[in-house]
């Protein structure tokens, strides 16, 4: 029997697709509101941290991490505007905290929308893989009898967009097969 070393969840999947979009989206865009250079290089490099941090937290918050947000896709692209606003006001709140300047409005606005997009960008991919059967669940079922069909018709109502590639071993010596 072949064990996974790695179980890769719709959550920790979703949770890595974040990451990087963040990496792609939020360095530049942090270095555009800043006007091009890290002038506040104290805070500057807390809040680089800071903006994407509260945004995973929010995610998670709002269970844009669970099974059945992953795989509705328009459920999940409803509430990344909500997480992402959420995020970025914890974000500029701590800041505010920290610094003790409340010039963090721009900031925050931009966060927000950077993360908007790379959150849409992350599902809307996850999407595009799991629908290509990257994320598919591999069923192995012992024997072929009414049990067996059983399991099928429960899969299939769980729901039409879950992916599963089931496989059935049946010896002879184990009773009748499935007719369909």
């Amino acid at each position: 029997m072949i064990h996974r070393l790695v179980t890769l969840t719709t959550g920790k999947a979703l949770c890595l697709l974040d990451i990087a979009a963040m990496a792609l989206v939020w360095p530049p865009l942090f270095i555009l509101v800043l006007g091009g250079t890290m002038r506040a290089i104290g805070h500057g490099w807390v809040a680089l941290a800071l903006y994407p941090i509260a945004n995973l937290v929010s995610l998670y918050a709002l269970g844009l991490y669970r099974r059945d947000v992953g795989i509705e896709l328009r459920k999940s692209l409803a509430r990344i505007p909500l997480a992402s606003a959420v995020g970025a006001l914890g974000a500029g709140g701590a800041l505010v905290l920290l610094d003790g300047a409340a010039d963090q409005g721009s900031r925050m606005a931009w966060s927000a929308a950077g993360f908007l997009v790379s959150g849409c960008l992350a599902r809307v991919a996850f999407d595009a893989l799991r629908r290509h059967g990257v994320f598919s669940r591999t069923l192995l079922v012992i024997g072929a009898g009414s049990r067996a069909w059983d399991l099928v018709w429960m899969l299939k109502k769980e729901g039409p967009n879950l992916s599963y590639h089931i496989t059935f071993v049946h010896g002879p010596a184990w009773g009748g097969l499935i007719r369909v």
